[in-house]
């Protein structure tokens, strides 16, 4: 996917679920989430010195990577697609389910509502129902 259609794409998403008066709505952030998840590729990651913190849209082709490059993707869409930068984090966060660190996207809606996105474990889901252990939140740079 090519910036044209990349920029098609989140155009698209805009006319089927507006934003509220204050950002996305919860529709919109769990469309864009169910449509990253649907292009992106998950691969076992690398050593955590080898992380690479870029959305998979600008470091891949075809958009492929690990937990890390899911949620920075996750969120660059949301940018993209109208979400304030101030309303989107990246959670660092224990997995004892899995075991280990995962990355995962934080987005604030229209209501302020927070959505955990970007997860390569399931789809958008409500932050308060969050499984995992947070244990550092950056701000997303975009």
């Amino acid at each position: 996917m090519d910036r044209r259609d990349l920029l098609a794409w989140a155009i698209g998403l805009v006319s089927i679920h507006p934003n509220g008066p204050h950002g996305l709505s919860a529709q919109r952030i769990v469309a864009i989430d169910r449509e990253v998840r649907a292009r992106f590729e998950y691969e076992q990651p690398v050593p955590h010195p080898a992380w690479d913190f870029s959305p998979a849209v600008e470091a891949h082709q075809p958009w492929r990577g690990n937990c890390v490059n899911l949620a920075w993707t996750t969120l660059s869409m949301l940018q993209r697609s109208g979400s304030p930068r101030d309303t989107l984090n990246v959670l660092l966060v224990l997995d004892a389910q899995h075991g280990g660190l995962h990355a995962v996207g934080l987005a604030d809606d229209d209501l302020g509502r927070q959505w955990v996105v970007g997860d390569t474990f399931q789809p958008a889901y409500p932050y308060a129902a969050m499984h995992h252990k947070l244990v550092r939140q950056y701000r997303y740079g975009g």
